[in-house]
C-alpha cells in the first residue's frame, strides 16, 4: 500500500494505480479513487469512491479524505463529522495528510481541527 501512496505523492498516478489495484479491500478502492482522480479519469474515481462507501469496513476518515482530495468540501466535512462521532483513530493523521490541503482555506477547517483536539 505504501508504495502506491509514495508513487501518487511523487506525481506518478499510473504507477500508483497499478500498486493500488494489486491489493484487496478498502485500501484498494481508497487509493484507486485518488489515482484515477489524478489521471483525470473522474468516472472511475467516482466508482472507486462509491465502492469505498459501500465497504462496510471503510472508515469515514478515508471517505472524507477522498472527497477532500477531489475538492468536494461539503462531502468531506460530512464524512469527517461521521469519523468524529465514530472516534475514528485515523483522525490523528488529519493535520499532516496531503489529502486535506484543498480544505485548508475553508472556514470549517480550523473548527474541525479543534474538535479533533489539535
Amino acid at each position: 500500500v505504501i508504495h502506491g501512496w509514495l508513487a501518487l505523492r511523487q506525481g506518478r498516478p499510473g504507477e500508483a494505480l497499478e500498486k493500488f489495484l494489486s491489493i484487496e479491500g478498502a485500501h484498494r478502492l481508497w487509493g484507486a479513487s485518488f489515482a484515477y482522480f489524478d489521471l483525470g479519469q473522474l468516472e472511475e474515481s467516482e466508482a472507486a469512491l462509491k465502492g469505498l462507501i459501500e465497504e462496510s469496513t471503510a472508515p469515514s476518515y478515508q471517505v472524507g479524505a477522498s472527497y477532500a482530495y477531489q475538492g468536494r468540501a461539503d462531502e468531506a466535512f460530512e464524512w469527517l463529522d461521521r469519523a468524529l462521532l465514530a472516534r475514528d483513530p485515523w483522525l490523528a493523521d488529519l493535520p499532516q495528510s496531503f489529502s486535506f490541503r484543498p480544505l485548508y482555506g475553508d472556514a470549517r477547517w480550523p473548527s474541525l481541527l479543534k474538535k479533533v483536539g489539535f
